[in-house]
């Protein structure tokens, strides 16, 4: 099974223009996505798993053999910063 990923509680956001600026609540730390980052941020928020945003990537970009590399480095940072975590 893919893996899968939820945005917690305590992490608000607001889409403006084609980024994504996210808050923190609990220590007040503000984000700022790239336009890459804030697709993944969207699939996310939609409820899609791991594999289904790499296949939206490619559908989105010319395919770049990278791209499930930077997608699953996208991921593990959300992670470290707690701004998402495993569904």
């Amino acid at each position: 099974m893919s893996e899968s990923f939820i945005i917690p509680e305590n992490i608000t956001f607001e889409f403006i223009d084609s980024n994504v600026y996210i808050l923190d609540i609990d220590n007040g730390e503000y984000y700022k996505l790239s336009k890459s980052a804030s697709i993944i941020w969207k699939e996310i928020e939609k409820g899609f798993n791991i594999d289904n945003i790499k296949t939206r990537l490619k559908d989105l970009f010319d395919y770049d053999k990278n791209i499930d590399n930077d997608v699953d480095e996208i991921i593990k940072n959300l992670k470290t910063l707690k701004l998402i975590k495993d569904n």
